[in-house]
């Protein structure tokens, strides 16, 4: 289920940093964030090598709200 989805993600970013990519796209309702953020601070490449693109939607929320709860967005999880 959901823990299997997250450890997927993970090793996915994992391995693709691993063969060069440094482009990352995520996004709030892909809800995989904090597992993109967990990949990249583990790589041991410098943060400033990657390019990481989040998307996220104040629909149903505010800004304020969203940052400070839920899922963590990927520059809280590094």
């Amino acid at each position: 289920g959901d823990v299997y989805k997250r450890l997927e993600c993970e090793e996915s970013v994992r391995a693709a940093i691993d063969v060069g990519y440094r482009l990352i796209d995520t996004a709030q309702s892909y809800f995989n964030e904090a597992e993109v953020g967990k990949a990249v601070a583990e790589s041991g490449v410098p943060r400033e090598e990657f390019f990481i693109a989040t998307k996220y939607s104040l629909q149903g929320t505010t800004q304020g709200r969203y940052l400070t709860g839920g899922v963590p967005p990927v520059r809280f999880s590094m």
